[in-house]
């Protein structure tokens, strides 16, 4: 697939999506899960709206390399970025040119019924002046889905990513000299099944992840093992036609977190259990809009005395806007926990919002940007983080080979309470060729 790189620390703005061949990814689609599934008959089809970056462009799209029952696309992507704040700081900042040198290779079945897909990456980011930032990173990974009967699949994905926490993510630690990394071994398995009107999804998952140590600039050790930890996690949804056009939803999921370090080696006992039982609808209106909202209530159980329960409402939606077929408008919100990278702040409250546009200005060319605002507050602990994060871009396809993309990239966060962290401002332009067979 064309996969055109992000900025160098494009995970710290929820960065824009990679582009295919085609123009289009299912994958940017806030939290997959949120989707239908188009294959489970009539009543589930959610293809009448097409977005701007799902409608294919096969006059674009790389042809691949046929082997056997398999395609293989591969590609290289080279970006230059310019980043004015590279260790998110907030006085004496520094700014560095980065060169970014990505490989990706993808294999997509043609087996009658069934699918699998694989795919692999490795990615170099090298840093003019500040040689301690360059790193290495890669992952590799599979689909599969097998079709037991017309109404119902089962489906397997399994990854391995080596990555870096970028400084300016929310857990990120601006001690360490250089980007902490850390590894995440995951496999998830779902069925799905179609009873005319009514679906019913179960999805079971593990994960294993694993940080590394680092120093500071005076050779002091930088802990973060205290973050290695085991994830259980479970959901079962039920989904009720109502019409063609809209559906009825409920759905439960179960966390079980397990962390290999327990006190008198940390301060806190970060091993949880939750549940979360939320209610929602999923709407498409043909030629105007399509969407999925759903509300619900979450209880998280920390062994820690300290930490106790917390619970509260949670959101999850997304809902995309369709003024014309050339342009489309898409409204994300999130509520939800999420485990923290601070020793003595096992989770925090994230609260995110955000409003993109997309628009197909020529066949080859698509704008796009985005608009987004994030609160976190950080749970037993004097810390409150409200974010804004911005970006905008523009990918042309010069051929089936060849792509360029420019991207501008913005965030400023601002930090408080007693605990609070460093109020800074970011700034990020890259840009990025793209050569695909």
């Amino acid at each position: 697939m064309l996969a055109f790189a992000q900025g160098a620390q494009a995970q710290s703005f929820g960065g824009p999506p990679y582009y295919n061949g085609s123009l289009g990814l299912g994958g940017y689609i806030f939290g997959g899960a949120l989707q239908g599934d188009p294959n489970l008959g009539d009543n589930f089809d959610r293809t009448a709206n097409v977005s701007v970056m799902e409608r294919p462009h096969p006059d674009y799209a790389p042809l691949g390399i046929s082997v056997g029952q398999f395609t293989i696309f591969p590609s290289i992507t080279t970006s230059l970025h310019y980043d004015d704040n590279i260790y998110a700081e907030n006085l004496n900042t520094k700014g560095d040119e980065i060169f970014d040198l990505r490989g990706h290779v993808e294999a997509d079945s043609h087996f009658t019924t069934n699918t699998l897909n694989i795919f692999a990456d490795v990615r170099q980011q090298s840093y003019d002046s500040y040689s301690s930032e360059n790193s290495t990173t890669y992952d590799a990974g599979s689909h599969a889905v097998y079709t037991i009967n017309r109404n119902t699949f089962f489906s397997v994905d399994m990854s391995y990513d080596h990555d870096i926490e970028p400084r300016t993510a929310v857990n990120g630690n601006l001690n360490s000299v250089s980007p902490i990394q850390y590894d995440n071994t995951s496999v998830s398995a779902a069925i799905v099944h179609d009873f005319d009107r009514l679906r019913i999804r179960g999805n079971a998952a593990y994960s294993y992840v694993s940080y590394d140590n680092n120093v500071t600039s005076t050779g002091a050790e930088v802990f973060e093992s205290y973050r290695n930890h085991n994830e259980y996690s479970g959901n079962i949804e039920a989904d009720y036609v109502i019409s063609p056009q809209q559906y009825l939803y409920v759905i439960g999921r179960a966390t079980d977190d397990n962390y290999d370090l327990r006190p008198p080696a940390v301060p806190n006992n970060r091993d949880s259990t939750g549940e979360e039982i939320d209610f929602g609808g999923d709407l498409t209106l043909p030629q105007l809009l399509k969407g999925r909202l759903e509300v619900g209530y979450f209880s998280k159980h920390f062994d820690s005395v300290q930490q106790g329960t917390v619970s509260g409402p949670d959101v999850h939606g997304n809902i995309q806007y369709f003024p014309t077929q050339l342009t489309t408008v898409t409204l994300g919100v999130t509520r939800d926990f999420y485990d923290s990278g601070i020793v003595q702040a096992p989770s925090y409250l994230s609260t995110q919002t955000n409003i993109r546009l997309d628009h197909e200005l020529l066949r080859n060319l698509i704008i796009t940007g985005q608009v987004g605002y994030e609160n976190d507050d950080f749970n037993g602990y004097g810390r409150t983080d409200n974010r804004i994060t911005a970006y905008l871009g523009g990918t042309y396809l010069l051929n089936r080979r060849v792509g360029i993309r420019v991207l501008y990239n913005f965030i400023h966060s601002l930090s408080s309470g007693v605990d609070h962290s460093i109020n800074f401002d970011d700034d990020n332009v890259t840009a990025s060729l793209v050569l695909s067979y």
